[in-house]
Protein backbone atom coordinates (compact mmCIF):
# COMPACT_ATOMS: atom_id res chain seq x y z
CA UNK A 1 0.00 0.00 0.00
CA UNK A 2 1.08 3.42 -1.08
CA UNK A 3 1.21 6.25 2.01
CA UNK A 4 1.81 9.29 0.73
CA UNK A 5 3.15 12.14 2.62
CA UNK A 6 4.44 16.02 1.92
CA UNK A 7 8.25 16.04 0.74
CA UNK A 8 9.42 18.05 3.64
CA UNK A 9 8.26 15.85 6.08
CA UNK A 10 9.87 13.16 4.68
CA UNK A 11 13.23 15.18 4.97
CA UNK A 12 12.54 16.07 8.43
CA UNK A 13 12.37 12.50 9.20
CA UNK A 14 15.19 11.34 7.24
CA UNK A 15 17.04 14.05 9.71
CA UNK A 16 15.98 12.07 12.74
CA UNK A 17 16.68 8.56 10.98
CA UNK A 18 20.39 9.55 9.22
CA UNK A 19 21.10 10.53 13.23
CA UNK A 20 23.08 7.86 15.41
CA UNK A 21 20.67 6.06 17.39
CA UNK A 22 21.17 7.17 21.63
CA UNK A 23 21.39 4.33 24.07
CA UNK A 24 18.77 3.77 26.12
CA UNK A 25 18.31 2.32 29.50
CA UNK A 26 15.50 -1.08 28.81
CA UNK A 27 12.66 -1.31 31.15
CA UNK A 28 9.89 -4.38 31.51
CA UNK A 29 7.82 -2.17 33.68
CA UNK A 30 5.25 0.27 32.16
CA UNK A 31 5.66 3.62 32.03
CA UNK A 32 3.05 6.03 34.05
CA UNK A 33 2.00 6.78 30.99
CA UNK A 34 1.92 3.43 29.09
CA UNK A 35 -0.45 2.41 32.57
CA UNK A 36 -2.94 5.43 31.98
CA UNK A 37 -3.34 4.54 28.06
CA UNK A 38 -4.42 1.03 29.14
CA UNK A 39 -6.93 2.72 31.78
CA UNK A 40 -7.76 5.09 30.14
CA UNK A 41 -8.31 3.34 26.58
CA UNK A 42 -7.50 6.87 25.02
CA UNK A 43 -5.08 9.38 24.74
CA UNK A 44 -4.81 13.04 23.87
CA UNK A 45 -1.93 14.57 21.34
CA UNK A 46 -0.22 16.74 24.13
CA UNK A 47 0.44 13.25 26.25
CA UNK A 48 1.27 11.32 23.42
CA UNK A 49 4.34 13.83 22.31
CA UNK A 50 5.57 13.94 25.74
CA UNK A 51 5.90 10.10 25.70
CA UNK A 52 7.61 9.79 22.65
CA UNK A 53 10.34 12.14 23.66
CA UNK A 54 11.18 9.80 26.31
CA UNK A 55 12.86 7.60 23.69
CA UNK A 56 12.98 9.61 20.71
CA UNK A 57 15.27 12.67 21.15
CA UNK A 58 17.01 12.73 17.46
CA UNK A 59 17.15 16.55 15.48
CA UNK A 60 16.11 18.33 18.88
CA UNK A 61 13.69 15.63 19.72
CA UNK A 62 11.57 16.83 16.79
CA UNK A 63 9.66 13.73 16.83
CA UNK A 64 6.94 15.68 19.05
CA UNK A 65 5.42 17.75 16.64
CA UNK A 66 6.64 15.37 13.20
CA UNK A 67 4.02 12.22 14.54
CA UNK A 68 0.98 14.19 13.90
CA UNK A 69 2.17 14.37 9.65
CA UNK A 70 2.50 10.50 9.76
CA UNK A 71 -1.13 9.90 11.48
CA UNK A 72 -3.32 10.06 8.22
CA UNK A 73 -0.65 8.55 5.84
CA UNK A 74 -0.73 5.28 7.88
CA UNK A 75 -4.44 5.02 8.15
CA UNK A 76 -4.70 5.94 11.95
CA UNK A 77 -7.92 7.48 12.59
CA UNK A 78 -7.71 10.24 14.96
CA UNK A 79 -10.24 10.70 17.80
CA UNK A 80 -11.89 13.77 19.63
CA UNK A 81 -11.33 12.99 23.50
CA UNK A 82 -13.36 14.75 25.73
CA UNK A 83 -13.11 14.81 30.09
CA UNK A 84 -16.20 13.48 31.10
CA UNK A 85 -18.46 16.65 32.34
CA UNK A 86 -19.65 16.10 36.10
CA UNK A 87 -23.18 17.37 35.43
CA UNK A 88 -25.22 17.31 31.82
CA UNK A 89 -25.39 21.01 31.75
CA UNK A 90 -21.27 21.33 32.43
CA UNK A 91 -19.52 22.89 28.72
CA UNK A 92 -16.97 19.94 27.80
CA UNK A 93 -13.70 20.65 25.45
CA UNK A 94 -12.47 18.09 23.27
CA UNK A 95 -8.86 17.56 22.65
CA UNK A 96 -7.25 15.73 19.15
CA UNK A 97 -6.29 12.12 20.33
CA UNK A 98 -6.34 8.21 19.29
CA UNK A 99 -7.80 5.07 21.14
CA UNK A 100 -5.73 2.89 22.84
CA UNK A 101 -5.36 -0.07 20.27
CA UNK A 102 -4.48 2.85 17.31
CA UNK A 103 -1.94 4.50 19.46
CA UNK A 104 -0.58 1.21 19.47
CA UNK A 105 -0.46 0.70 15.97
CA UNK A 106 0.98 3.92 14.87
CA UNK A 107 4.11 3.38 17.47
CA UNK A 108 4.43 0.08 15.65
CA UNK A 109 4.58 1.72 12.42
CA UNK A 110 7.07 4.06 13.57
CA UNK A 111 8.95 1.44 15.10
CA UNK A 112 9.03 -0.26 11.52
CA UNK A 113 9.74 3.25 9.98
CA UNK A 114 13.21 2.84 12.09
CA UNK A 115 12.10 5.66 14.85
CA UNK A 116 13.78 4.65 18.39
CA UNK A 117 10.20 4.17 20.28
CA UNK A 118 9.20 1.00 21.96
CA UNK A 119 5.11 -0.95 21.93
CA UNK A 120 6.50 -4.41 23.33
CA UNK A 121 5.15 -3.32 26.95
CA UNK A 122 1.58 -1.92 25.35
CA UNK A 123 1.32 -5.21 22.95
CA UNK A 124 2.18 -7.49 25.71
CA UNK A 125 -1.04 -5.80 28.01
CA UNK A 126 -3.62 -5.74 24.76
CA UNK A 127 -2.98 -8.81 23.07
CA UNK A 128 -4.67 -10.99 25.02
CA UNK A 129 -8.26 -9.39 24.40
CA UNK A 130 -7.67 -9.35 20.79
CA UNK A 131 -6.70 -13.00 20.80
CA UNK A 132 -10.76 -13.47 21.59
CA UNK A 133 -11.93 -11.44 18.51
CA UNK A 134 -12.81 -12.85 15.19
CA UNK A 135 -13.22 -9.83 13.63
CA UNK A 136 -9.88 -6.91 13.75
CA UNK A 137 -9.43 -3.40 12.92
CA UNK A 138 -6.01 -2.66 10.98
CA UNK A 139 -4.44 -1.78 14.41
CA UNK A 140 -5.62 -4.12 16.12
CA UNK A 141 -3.98 -6.97 13.51
CA UNK A 142 -0.13 -5.00 14.08
CA UNK A 143 -0.37 -5.24 17.67
CA UNK A 144 -1.43 -8.95 17.21
CA UNK A 145 0.88 -10.26 14.44
CA UNK A 146 3.75 -7.85 15.85
CA UNK A 147 6.05 -10.24 17.24
CA UNK A 148 6.20 -11.97 13.90
CA UNK A 149 6.47 -8.79 11.79
CA UNK A 150 9.59 -7.25 14.32
CA UNK A 151 12.18 -5.71 12.56
CA UNK A 152 10.70 -7.73 8.85
CA UNK A 153 9.15 -5.22 7.34
CA UNK A 154 9.40 -3.08 4.24
CA UNK A 155 8.21 0.21 4.80
CA UNK A 156 7.68 2.83 2.19
CA UNK A 157 6.91 6.75 2.14
CA UNK A 158 6.38 8.68 -0.87
CA UNK A 159 5.96 12.22 -1.31
CA UNK A 160 4.82 13.62 -4.66
CA UNK A 161 7.24 11.85 -7.64
CA UNK A 162 6.87 15.57 -9.33
CA UNK A 163 8.48 17.93 -6.43
CA UNK A 164 11.46 19.29 -7.05
CA UNK A 165 13.56 19.69 -9.86
CA UNK A 166 16.65 18.08 -11.33
CA UNK A 167 17.81 14.47 -11.64
CA UNK A 168 16.77 11.35 -9.67
CA UNK A 169 19.21 10.39 -6.93
CA UNK A 170 19.15 7.92 -3.70
CA UNK A 171 20.94 7.78 -0.85
CA UNK A 172 21.38 5.01 1.42
CA UNK A 173 22.13 4.48 5.13
CA UNK A 174 22.32 1.97 7.88
CA UNK A 175 21.66 2.71 11.71
CA UNK A 176 23.16 0.45 14.44
CA UNK A 177 19.96 -1.66 14.92
CA UNK A 178 20.76 -2.62 11.35
CA UNK A 179 17.74 -0.87 9.60
CA UNK A 180 18.57 0.03 6.35
CA UNK A 181 17.27 3.15 4.77
CA UNK A 182 17.00 4.36 0.68
CA UNK A 183 16.55 8.17 0.47
CA UNK A 184 15.42 9.29 -3.55
CA UNK A 185 15.65 12.68 -4.26
CA UNK A 186 14.65 14.90 -7.08
CA UNK A 187 17.19 17.29 -7.17
CA UNK A 188 17.24 18.52 -3.65
CA UNK A 189 12.99 17.40 -3.25
CA UNK A 190 12.94 13.96 -1.05
CA UNK A 191 10.37 11.88 -2.96
CA UNK A 192 10.71 8.76 -1.28
CA UNK A 193 11.98 6.62 1.77
CA UNK A 194 12.21 3.10 2.04
CA UNK A 195 13.02 1.50 5.41
CA UNK A 196 13.88 -1.83 5.69
CA UNK A 197 14.20 -3.58 9.12
CA UNK A 198 17.34 -5.61 10.42
CA UNK A 199 15.37 -9.47 9.69
CA UNK A 200 13.50 -8.11 6.40
CA UNK A 201 13.85 -10.53 3.42
CA UNK A 202 12.91 -10.30 0.07
CA UNK A 203 9.37 -12.23 -0.42
CA UNK A 204 9.41 -15.05 -2.60
CA UNK A 205 7.87 -14.87 -6.23
CA UNK A 206 3.89 -15.29 -5.71
CA UNK A 207 1.77 -16.68 -8.96
CA UNK A 208 -1.79 -18.23 -9.15
CA UNK A 209 -1.58 -22.04 -10.41
CA UNK A 210 -3.98 -24.75 -10.33
CA UNK A 211 -3.30 -28.35 -8.88
CA UNK A 212 -3.40 -30.88 -11.43
CA UNK A 213 -5.38 -33.06 -8.83
CA UNK A 214 -7.79 -31.31 -7.06
CA UNK A 215 -8.34 -28.45 -9.62
CA UNK A 216 -7.90 -25.95 -6.86
CA UNK A 217 -6.60 -22.47 -7.52
CA UNK A 218 -3.95 -20.80 -5.09
CA UNK A 219 -1.03 -18.53 -4.67
CA UNK A 220 2.25 -19.63 -4.16
CA UNK A 221 4.49 -18.88 -1.13
CA UNK A 222 1.32 -17.75 0.59
CA UNK A 223 0.87 -19.56 4.22
CA UNK A 224 -2.66 -18.90 3.99
CA UNK A 225 -3.69 -20.34 0.27
CA UNK A 226 -1.11 -23.01 1.16
CA UNK A 227 -4.10 -24.22 4.27
CA UNK A 228 -6.83 -23.74 2.24
CA UNK A 229 -5.45 -25.71 -0.60
CA UNK A 230 -4.04 -28.55 1.83
CA UNK A 231 -7.54 -28.87 2.71
CA UNK A 232 -9.18 -28.87 -0.87
CA UNK A 233 -6.79 -31.35 -1.67
CA UNK A 234 -7.35 -33.99 1.05
CA UNK A 235 -11.10 -33.47 0.95
CA UNK A 236 -10.90 -34.04 -2.90
CA UNK A 237 -8.56 -37.54 -1.88
CA UNK A 238 -11.34 -38.62 0.37
CA UNK A 239 -13.56 -38.33 -2.42
CA UNK A 240 -11.13 -39.75 -5.31
CA UNK A 241 -9.96 -42.13 -3.22
CA UNK A 242 -12.35 -43.46 -0.79
CA UNK A 243 -11.90 -46.02 2.50
CA UNK A 244 -14.69 -48.62 3.42
CA UNK A 245 -17.46 -47.16 5.38
CA UNK A 246 -18.69 -49.43 8.06
CA UNK A 247 -21.99 -47.61 8.26
CA UNK A 248 -23.09 -47.92 5.05
CA UNK A 249 -21.62 -51.22 4.77
CA UNK A 250 -23.75 -52.07 8.09
CA UNK A 251 -26.77 -50.48 6.92
CA UNK A 252 -26.88 -52.14 3.28
CA UNK A 253 -26.55 -55.56 5.38
CA UNK A 254 -30.26 -54.55 7.03
CA UNK A 255 -31.70 -51.84 5.39
CA UNK A 256 -33.79 -52.91 1.56
CA UNK A 257 -32.75 -49.93 -1.07
CA UNK A 258 -30.09 -49.29 1.67
CA UNK A 259 -28.62 -46.74 -0.86
CA UNK A 260 -31.82 -44.36 -1.24
CA UNK A 261 -30.93 -40.98 1.20
CA UNK A 262 -34.83 -39.61 2.00
CA UNK A 263 -35.93 -37.67 4.97
CA UNK A 264 -36.08 -40.81 6.92
CA UNK A 265 -32.30 -42.06 6.66
CA UNK A 266 -29.39 -41.12 9.03
CA UNK A 267 -27.42 -37.54 8.81
CA UNK A 268 -24.46 -38.89 8.03
CA UNK A 269 -25.75 -40.02 4.28
CA UNK A 270 -27.03 -36.44 4.10
CA UNK A 271 -23.84 -35.34 4.63
CA UNK A 272 -22.12 -37.66 2.58
CA UNK A 273 -24.54 -36.69 -0.41
CA UNK A 274 -23.75 -33.06 0.11
CA UNK A 275 -19.87 -33.75 -0.28
CA UNK A 276 -20.34 -35.25 -3.58
CA UNK A 277 -22.90 -32.65 -4.39
CA UNK A 278 -20.23 -30.27 -3.78
CA UNK A 279 -17.68 -32.29 -5.85
CA UNK A 280 -20.08 -32.19 -9.41
CA UNK A 281 -20.80 -28.72 -8.63
CA UNK A 282 -16.97 -27.98 -8.77
CA UNK A 283 -16.36 -30.08 -11.64
CA UNK A 284 -18.90 -29.25 -13.82
CA UNK A 285 -18.87 -25.16 -13.06
CA UNK A 286 -22.13 -24.98 -11.96
CA UNK A 287 -23.07 -21.78 -9.58
CA UNK A 288 -24.96 -23.77 -6.66
CA UNK A 289 -24.92 -27.01 -4.83
CA UNK A 290 -27.99 -29.26 -5.67
CA UNK A 291 -28.02 -30.73 -2.09
CA UNK A 292 -29.08 -28.63 1.08
CA UNK A 293 -28.95 -32.00 3.54
CA UNK A 294 -26.17 -31.89 5.83
CA UNK A 295 -24.44 -33.43 8.83
CA UNK A 296 -27.16 -31.62 10.93
CA UNK A 297 -30.37 -31.58 8.98
CA UNK A 298 -32.08 -33.59 6.19
CA UNK A 299 -32.68 -32.25 2.59
CA UNK A 300 -35.06 -30.10 1.82
CA UNK A 301 -38.93 -31.89 1.19
CA UNK A 302 -39.02 -34.10 -2.14
CA UNK A 303 -35.01 -34.48 -2.53
CA UNK A 304 -34.61 -38.10 -3.26
CA UNK A 305 -30.01 -38.95 -2.86
CA UNK A 306 -28.35 -41.87 -3.63
CA UNK A 307 -25.42 -43.02 -2.79
CA UNK A 308 -23.45 -45.70 -4.90
CA UNK A 309 -21.99 -48.36 -3.09
CA UNK A 310 -18.45 -49.37 -5.01
CA UNK A 311 -17.78 -52.75 -3.42
CA UNK A 312 -19.02 -55.21 -0.80
CA UNK A 313 -17.45 -53.05 2.11
CA UNK A 314 -19.30 -50.22 1.86
CA UNK A 315 -16.90 -47.88 -0.25
CA UNK A 316 -18.84 -44.78 -1.22
CA UNK A 317 -18.15 -44.51 -5.20
CA UNK A 318 -20.39 -41.77 -5.62
CA UNK A 319 -24.14 -40.10 -5.74
CA UNK A 320 -26.75 -38.64 -7.11
CA UNK A 321 -29.66 -36.40 -6.22
CA UNK A 322 -33.61 -36.84 -7.84
CA UNK A 323 -36.16 -34.09 -7.40
CA UNK A 324 -39.44 -33.57 -9.05
CA UNK A 325 -39.72 -30.86 -11.35
CA UNK A 326 -41.70 -27.70 -9.84
CA UNK A 327 -42.54 -26.41 -13.29
CA UNK A 328 -42.28 -26.35 -17.06
CA UNK A 329 -42.97 -28.88 -19.28
CA UNK A 330 -42.19 -31.78 -17.10
CA UNK A 331 -43.57 -30.26 -13.72
CA UNK A 332 -44.35 -32.99 -11.30
CA UNK A 333 -42.03 -35.40 -13.14
CA UNK A 334 -39.06 -36.83 -11.16
CA UNK A 335 -35.62 -35.45 -12.70
CA UNK A 336 -32.38 -36.53 -12.08
CA UNK A 337 -30.69 -33.10 -11.05
CA UNK A 338 -27.35 -34.51 -10.96
CA UNK A 339 -25.06 -37.80 -10.72
CA UNK A 340 -21.15 -38.01 -10.00
CA UNK A 341 -19.05 -40.91 -9.23
CA UNK A 342 -14.95 -40.65 -8.17
CA UNK A 343 -13.09 -40.79 -11.21
CA UNK A 344 -11.72 -44.66 -10.51
CA UNK A 345 -15.23 -45.34 -10.66
CA UNK A 346 -16.19 -44.14 -13.66
CA UNK A 347 -17.38 -46.49 -16.69
CA UNK A 348 -17.56 -49.74 -14.02
CA UNK A 349 -21.48 -50.30 -14.63
CA UNK A 350 -22.20 -49.32 -11.66
CA UNK A 351 -24.78 -46.58 -12.60
CA UNK A 352 -26.51 -49.10 -15.29
CA UNK A 353 -26.92 -51.79 -12.28
CA UNK A 354 -29.33 -49.30 -10.62
CA UNK A 355 -30.87 -47.91 -14.09
CA UNK A 356 -34.24 -50.13 -13.99
CA UNK A 357 -34.22 -49.62 -10.42
CA UNK A 358 -34.26 -46.26 -10.95
CA UNK A 359 -36.80 -46.28 -13.75
CA UNK A 360 -39.33 -48.64 -11.55
CA UNK A 361 -38.92 -45.90 -8.46
CA UNK A 362 -39.16 -42.62 -10.54
CA UNK A 363 -40.95 -43.59 -13.73
CA UNK A 364 -39.80 -42.38 -17.35
CA UNK A 365 -38.04 -39.62 -15.34
CA UNK A 366 -36.25 -36.23 -16.94
CA UNK A 367 -32.71 -35.41 -16.94
CA UNK A 368 -31.53 -32.40 -16.03
CA UNK A 369 -29.87 -30.44 -18.93
CA UNK A 370 -26.91 -29.56 -19.43
CA UNK A 371 -25.75 -33.25 -19.84
CA UNK A 372 -22.24 -34.37 -19.72
CA UNK A 373 -20.58 -36.28 -22.65
CA UNK A 374 -20.31 -39.34 -20.74
CA UNK A 375 -23.76 -39.05 -19.59
CA UNK A 376 -24.91 -38.46 -23.39
CA UNK A 377 -22.99 -41.98 -24.15
CA UNK A 378 -24.83 -43.38 -21.45
CA UNK A 379 -28.07 -42.17 -22.23
CA UNK A 380 -27.78 -43.20 -25.90
CA UNK A 381 -27.44 -46.81 -25.09
CA UNK A 382 -29.47 -47.16 -22.01
CA UNK A 383 -31.96 -44.52 -21.98
CA UNK A 384 -36.07 -44.52 -22.81
CA UNK A 385 -36.97 -42.95 -25.96
CA UNK A 386 -38.36 -39.87 -24.09
CA UNK A 387 -34.55 -39.45 -22.57
CA UNK A 388 -32.79 -39.70 -26.09
CA UNK A 389 -35.56 -37.89 -27.69
CA UNK A 390 -33.16 -34.47 -26.65
CA UNK A 391 -30.24 -35.49 -27.32
CA UNK A 392 -28.06 -34.09 -30.01
CA UNK A 393 -27.03 -35.32 -33.42
CA UNK A 394 -23.62 -37.58 -32.94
Amino acid sequence: MDRFVESNTLAELYSILSEERRSLSSSRSMTRFERQLIVNRVTAFVEFGDYLILTERRHYSAIERLYKALIDPLSIPRQTVYYKPECPEDEVSGYEGLTAVDTVGLLIDMEHLGLQVDPSRLVAALTPEINEKKLLTNSELSVLMYRHYRGKQCFVLKADPSAGEGDISVTHHMDASGYQFAMTWRGKAVIRLEVRGPNYSEPKPQEFVICDYCKHRYLTNSSADERIHHAEHEWTRQLYEPLPNSLFAQRLSVVHRGELVDPSSPLWMHEEVLQRARAFRREFGYDRVQWDGSATSPASEGWHGYLFAGDGEGTIAGACGFLPESSGPHKGQWALHWIWFAPKYRRMGLLLARWADFLERYGDFHIERPVSDAMQSFLRKHGTAEQRAWLPPQ
